[in-house]
């Protein structure tokens, strides 16, 4: 009975001790105080990074995240002032919205197991520089994912990503080199719109789809070349491509509309 009263004891138990500045109970990190600053570690018994535990820790530019993490929860670190980010291999889930408006993060080392980048993770992360994918990273970048990210100037994209969301990298402004791989089947409505120096883009063959509005204002593109495997390009797809004069494309490709829908009229189409 005593044994079974400990138990209970434990299980009940927060580990916040009266000069803790977080909350953590049953392996889930539940609160860090607001006021905590420079490099937080994240305790060795958590598991879990708890919905909002970060929210408006602006002081913290760096946090350690150990190898007992499996998954970070909705919004945890929105407004942050993290300033370099680490997400090890262990970590195996990301909730929306993870690092949404952090302002100062810089550079991102993403060797997470997810499967996906979720939607609005990086959104509004100003400064963001630097974002480095494993090599044989497998999954999908959803919606709004990299949306304004002004100051992204190229990303490597993994050969197994088989998906770009919605609006994943629109008005990432300084993105100048994009080279996506022929693993993505559908990139999606407005995932490249006001790129506006993107000058160098490069559609690998076993590419698909390419959806409404999804380089709408990439003023800097001069020519674009379609792989053999482009069955579809939506609305307005590269409208505002005020550079543009040339696009080399197979002549099996169909659009919602009309030819003229898809492309300014001032851009030449070179059928193959």
């Amino acid at each position: 009975m005593r044994s079974l009263k400990r138990l209970v004891n434990l299980l009940n138990e927060s580990s916040k001790l009266p000069d803790a500045n977080y909350t953590v109970k049953d392996g889930v990190l539940l609160e860090v105080d607001r006021n905590v600053s420079g490099k937080f570690i994240i305790p060795h018994d958590v598991h879990h990074i708890d919905e909002g535990a970060f929210i408006g820790c602006r002081s913290i530019t760096d946090i350690e995240i150990g190898n007992n993490v499996k998954s970070i929860g909705e919004t945890v670190f929105v407004g942050c002032g993290l300033k370099v980010i680490n997400i090890p291999v262990n970590v195996s889930s990301i909730g929306d919205y993870a690092f949404y408006k952090c302002e100062t993060l810089r550079k991102v080392m993403f060797f997470s197991s997810s499967q996906t980048v979720p939607v609005g993770c990086f959104t509004d992360c100003d400064n963001l520089q630097y974002f480095k994918f494993p090599n044989d990273w497998e999954g999908e970048i959803e919606s709004m994912a990299f949306g304004n990210c002004f100051s992204l100037r190229s990303i490597n994209l993994p050969s197994r990503l088989y998906s770009i969301g919605s609006g994943a990298f629109a008005n990432c402004g300084s993105l100048k080199t994009i080279r996506i791989p022929g693993s993505v089947e559908k990139i999606g409505s407005r995932a490249f719109a006001d790129c506006i120096r993107l000058s160098s883009l490069v559609l690998e063959d076993g590419i698909k789809e390419i959806n409404h509005n999804a380089f709408n204002g990439c003023k800097s593109l001069t020519t674009i070349e379609l792989p053999n495997s482009v069955e579809y390009v939506g609305y307005k797809a590269f409208w505002g491509c005020d550079s543009l004069k040339k696009v080399y494309m197979p002549s099996n490709t169909r659009y919602d509309f009309w030819e003229d829908d898809a492309f300014s009229d001032t851009v030449k189409i070179v059928r193959r």
